[in-house]
């Protein structure tokens, strides 16, 4: 399907979060530079043919040359443009996330912590990260938000069916179920850890603009699948006062210690990559 028949899913704009404004310019930034890549690969071959002219009395072969400039300018074009491609989705990503962060505060005089941007630290030693983390009376769940374009003109909806996710017609597959779930579970062995005694935690998949259909809320694998503005209705069918304000608490604090544990194990093993690549260099 043609870009233009896509239109967000977003009704709304997003309010700006903190950090928000500089990660926007990082992006330009990016941009900007793949853009100036390109054309200092033009000048670079430019001044390299007129240096060998200088120094060797010889131009390369001009066929030669063609086919490397040609070679080259698709590979940039190629890569310039799946930066542009990759650069709309992770915006459409981001918004989403802010979007879905603005409802979970609302929560917040209803008893329930928003937790957002959990970073995790996957068994094969990679980062990843539960989008937002929610604590209240009805327990602890880890939302997993999935931003997915919609076609214009056409009304379509979320269905869960056998173990597959449907977008319109679009059979998404289980990815987006697998990636609920696992956050879910790693949070959940992670706060029994630290904590010291069983502490459950409830996967919940939102899709921001999109319709979920009714008979699709709650998966095979226990996963709560809804639009963002319905996780408040959701939580109320739960059973209450699964924990108390002082369990609340506890793992609101157990969580916030384990971001600066998790984001320290990062930024000591980014240095110690570095330290290991300068020694090679040696």
């Amino acid at each position: 399907m043609s870009n233009d028949t896509k239109k967000s899913p977003l009704n709304t704009r997003p309010l700006p979060v903190a950090g928000s404004e500089i990660q926007g310019i990082l992006i330009d930034k990016v941009l900007d530079f793949a853009g100036l890549f390109a054309i200092f690969a033009v000048t670079f071959g430019l001044t390299l043919t007129l240096w060998q002219h200088d120094i060797f009395g010889t131009l390369p072969n001009r066929w030669f040359m063609t086919l490397i400039t040609i070679g080259f300018g698709v590979y940039i074009w190629k890569r310039f443009s799946k930066l542009l491609e990759d650069a709309q989705t992770y915006k459409l990503g981001r918004q989403g996330e802010i979007t879905v962060g603005h409802i979970l505060e609302v929560l917040r005089p209803f008893g329930y912590t928003p937790i957002h941007d959990v970073l995790c630290k996957g068994a094969n030693k990679k980062y990843f990260n539960i989008d937002h983390v929610l604590v209240g009376p009805t327990g602890v769940f880890a939302v997993e938000t999935k931003t997915w374009s919609k076609a214009k003109n056409q009304n379509e909806r979320i269905i869960y069916r056998n173990g597959s996710l449907y977008a319109g017609a679009n059979n998404k597959g289980g990815d987006a179920l697998k990636r609920a779930k696992d956050g879910a579970e790693y949070l959940q062995n992670t706060l029994c850890q630290r904590l010291g005694k069983p502490c459950s935690v409830t996967p919940i998949l939102t899709f921001p603009g999109w319709w979920v259909d009714e008979n699709s809320r709650i998966s095979a694998e226990g996963i709560i699948i809804v639009n963002p503005l319905r996780i408040g209705e959701a939580l109320k069918t739960r059973p209450q006062d699964v924990l108390s304000a002082q369990e609340i608490k506890q793992i609101v604090d157990s969580i916030s210690y384990y971001l600066y544990d998790i984001a320290d194990q990062r930024e000591k093993r980014c240095c110690d990559d570095l330290h290991a690549r300068c020694a090679d260099r040696r």
